[in-house]
């Protein structure tokens, strides 16, 4: 029986690529056709088909043409599973990677659709919280714009970071002498803290504007706080639910400012 051939276009659609990338392969030295005819067209074989799906496959992973190259000037069994190895190995340091995103897009989802849920509402309300793992931080000068990036950059080196927003904590005599802007620590949410945030009722404010002019909600709750005869059982936590990726302008920024109170 005559041996069948398949034209470059005819194989291009069984392996599901364009006659482009089969003749950058070929002049690449990768991956050639069995038979060029007279007339310069090129010709491949059925059984070409799984050698080609492997070459795909480390294109897909990252293998550079060169890598692919060198394999296939002296490739024998053993070296076969030693590449496949490493590219395993690829592949699960890239689903780690992918993993990591995964939980940071569904940390912002989680962050925005409470926004979404608490942007109309401005009115002092009580909440109960679970206890919470922050990695937390001391500051030393609430100003100084350095500690921050030096607090985002460790905590980006250490893997810390699970999406949430950056948030700031104010003491109890902080809030007691109504000096609202001098910001005591600052904190991530992470499942690798080195803090617990105490579960229980926590009275709660939502801050619509910029972060400078949280005075006025501040006040507000401290009034409810009083006026329900509750007593101030921990600093205030800041937690960014709208910022400046949800929305536009900064005055309609929302703030979940909440404080423990027995």
């Amino acid at each position: 029986m005559r041996k069948k051939y398949l034209s470059i276009s005819e194989f291009g659609k069984i392996c599901n690529v364009n006659r482009k990338t089969l003749i950058y392969y070929h002049n690449a030295g990768v991956f050639s056709p069995e038979k060029i005819g007279k007339n310069g067209y090129r010709y491949y074989n059925i059984n070409q088909y799984e050698t080609f799906n492997i070459l795909k496959a480390f294109r897909e992973l990252g293998v550079s043409i060169d890598e692919i190259k060198e394999y296939l000037k002296d490739r024998n069994p053993k070296e076969y599973l030693n590449i496949l190895d490493k590219e395993r190995e690829r592949v699960i340091e890239k689903l780690k990677i992918l993993d990591d995103i995964k939980q940071k897009i569904e940390s912002k989802i989680e962050i925005t659709e409470k926004g979404i849920e608490e942007e109309k509402n401005n009115e002092p309300y009580l909440k109960e919280f679970g206890e919470e793992e922050l990695y937390i931080k001391n500051v030393k000068n609430g100003e100084d714009m350095e500690e921050f990036i030096q607090f985002i950059n460790y905590c980006s080196e250490k893997n810390i970071d699970r999406g949430y927003s950056i948030g700031t904590t104010l003491d109890v005599e902080e809030l007691e002498n109504g000096d609202f802007l001098n910001i005591d620590k600052m904190y991530l949410k992470t499942d690798k803290g080195n803090y617990k945030k105490e579960k229980g009722i926590y009275a709660c404010i939502n801050h619509k504007g910029p972060y400078e002019e949280t005075g006025r909600s501040y006040k507000k709750l401290l009034d409810f706080i009083k006026k329900n005869n509750y007593t101030i059982d921990s600093c205030s936590y800041e937690d960014g639910l709208l910022d400046f990726f949800a929305v536009k302008d900064e005055q309609d920024y929302l703030t979940r400012i909440s404080i423990k109170i027995k």
